[in-house]
């Protein structure tokens, strides 16, 4: 038979063990929830950043270009003093690797580069569409200096109407650079696509050469959605089979994106440390409660429960005098004083049975002792009465002798 201290202690632990493995459950999915919210948001953030400063880098390009426009339409100038203006600019911003212009035929009539080519390029995209009034901007190629480059192209207008169009070849070098200080943890990186799904620049060392081998990632999933323009989170596995945790944001202006993926691992370790934390805790406070109440139990309420069973015992051996003494305050204190007065009532009830023993024991000795003195008595009277009647009759005179004798005798062997 199991002890009541062993049923206490599991009632105990299951009635600790459900509220707690719920509260610690749900704990531990909101702790999870809110920090895979918090780490998403964060990167989702930085990503959006990174996609601004790109944006910002190549419409600064834009703007530079669209300055010199200006500066050679708007004022009479030599063909060298255009050159100098063209070549400063080259000089002056790092991005630019070539600006040349192009008259309404296309024909080269300016370039930056010193002995550069003054050929015809009205068959360039770049001339067709600017000629037009529209900017160009090329898918991004790898240059002969291994660098992503772009081209652009923009009208170069005077008084209202096109007359020649200048372009740029413009280096993403600064593109590159900033890719490579994003850092999520230590092995976060981010990288950007082309609207064509073209790897234009990688923050792994590791992978920067399939930047140089001009690699399509178009069919990944993230991919396919930050072309669309949207921003967002994706779980999926890389290449490796390692499973990643992926931001992404648009460069709509350039139909771009960047995203930033990191190993699920590092980016969740804080929320998987959160909740072992959270799990040890649950176990400390269901250890507590277990031993609070496996020794409140034991001296609370085992403790008073075994002091009645051996008040009990000692009772049921014939020890009136044994009297149980609890001190808890409670529902046992009133069950031990109600013992008490319940051997203090057997006792009463023992005394008034031995009262009753003795006067019942009297009272069949008293009826006995009537009987036989009441029997030899009548034998005497009647037998008197008959001698009386027969007194001449010495037959009867020897009979009523005899009996008389035989009674004595038998009320000496009584007594």
């Amino acid at each position: 038979m199991k002890k009541i201290s062993t049923k206490l202690i599991v009632l105990l632990t299951f009635s600790a063990l459900i509220p707690l493995i719920l509260f610690g459950g749900l704990s531990i999915l909101t702790s999870l929830r809110t920090n895979y919210r918090s780490v998403s948001e964060g990167n989702l953030n930085v990503a959006r950043a990174a996609a601004d400063h790109i944006e910002l880098y190549v419409s600064n390009g834009i703007d530079i270009l669209r300055a010199i426009a200006e500066n050679i339409s708007h004022t009479h100038l030599e063909k060298w003093q255009k050159e100098m203006i063209i070549r400063g600019y080259v000089i002056n911003f790092e991005e630019f690797e070539t600006i040349y212009v192009m008259d309404r035929n296309g024909i080269v009539v300016v370039n930056s580069d010193v002995g550069g080519d003054l050929t015809d390029r009205s068959g360039e995209l770049a001339f067709q569409t600017a000629i037009k009034g529209d900017t160009y901007r090329s898918e991004v190629f790898i240059s002969d200096n291994l660098v992503p480059s772009i081209i652009i192209s923009i009208p170069v207008i005077k008084l209202n109407e096109i007359e020649g169009v200048i372009v740029g070849e413009i280096n993403l070098i600064n593109m590159w650079k900033l890719v490579d200080k994003i850092r999520i943890g230590k092995e976060g990186y981010a990288f950007v696509v082309s609207k064509s799904g073209l790897l234009i620049a990688h923050g792994d060392n590791r992978s920067k050469v399939r930047v140089i081998r001009e690699e399509k990632i178009g069919e990944m999933e993230i991919v396919r959605s930050v072309l669309k323009g949207e921003f967002g989170t994706l779980l999926y596995r890389n290449d490796s089979g390692v499973k990643m945790l992926g931001v992404y944001a648009p460069i709509r202006s350039l139909g771009w994106g960047v995203i930033i993926e990191q190993p699920t691992r590092e980016a969740y370790a804080t929320a998987r440390q959160m909740s072992y934390t959270l799990i040890i805790l649950v176990i400390v406070f269901l250890i507590v409660m277990i031993v609070i109440g496996y020794i409140g139990g034991r001296k609370h309420i085992v403790a008073p429960i075994k002091k009645l069973i051996e008040g009990t015992r000692l009772i049921s051996d014939g020890n009136l005098t044994q009297r149980v003494k609890i001190d808890t305050n409670d529902e046992f204190s009133e069950l031990g004083k109600s013992f008490n007065q319940m051997t203090e009532g057997l006792i009463k009830f023992q005394d008034d049975i031995r009262r009753n023993e003795r006067s019942a024991t009297f009272g069949r000795l008293a009826a006995g002792l009537v009987h036989d003195l009441k029997h030899p008595v009548k034998n005497i009277e009647n037998s008197s009465t008959l001698m009386l009647r027969l007194y001449n009759d010495e037959n009867y005179r020897k009979t009523f002798d005899r009996i008389v004798k035989h009674e004595f005798e038998i009320g000496r062997a009584h007594a």
